[in-house]
């Protein structure tokens, strides 16, 4: 048997470390579940697609080469963490949103608006490249009314 892609060990670690880390995050601070919302992104459907097509892809070697089989195992769990990530819920809790496998507390949020007809922006504190932005999002105008009051709450108590 060949040795395991490296390479493919070192992404699937990251991957773990990062989802445990958020998850983590989402347990200690999300107590009081108030909403969740339905997206239909298109990560959530790309996402989708490429499970299946790496899962069919995968099979198809391992039936012609077995000693790839490690390498696509750890390919497909991979993948198969991100799709889950992407097809959660958007969830409002007492201390913070939920939202592609991370959980963000609102003092971390500095403004949440509306970012083009079906889609939110959330712009973080502290650093410019941490913009995230929900697509499709079923009741959005809801969504950010009750965003923009936790967020006017934090920001009013500190």
């Amino acid at each position: 048997m060949r040795n395991i892609n490296l390479f493919l060990v070192i992404i699937l670690i990251v991957e773990f470390s990062k989802t445990a880390r958020h998850y983590l995050e989402f347990k200690r601070y999300s107590r009081n579940k108030i909403d969740s919302f339905k997206h239909k992104s298109d990560m959530r459907n790309v996402s989708i697609v490429v499970l299946i097509l790496s899962i069919i892809f995968n099979i198809w070697v391992l039936c012609n080469w077995i000693q790839y089989m490690v390498d696509g195992v750890l390919l497909i769990i991979y993948i198969a963490i991100n799709t889950i990530n992407y097809w959660r819920k958007i969830t409002v809790f007492e201390e913070g949103i939920y939202f592609n496998g991370r959980f963000t507390k609102w003092c971390n949020i500095k403004s949440i608006r509306e970012y083009d007809r079906n889609s939110i922006r959330i712009d973080l504190k502290n650093n410019w490249r941490f913009i995230r932005v929900m697509n499709k999002v079923n009741n959005k105008s809801e969504l950010l009314e009750l965003s923009e009051k936790f967020i006017e709450l934090v920001n009013h108590n500190n």
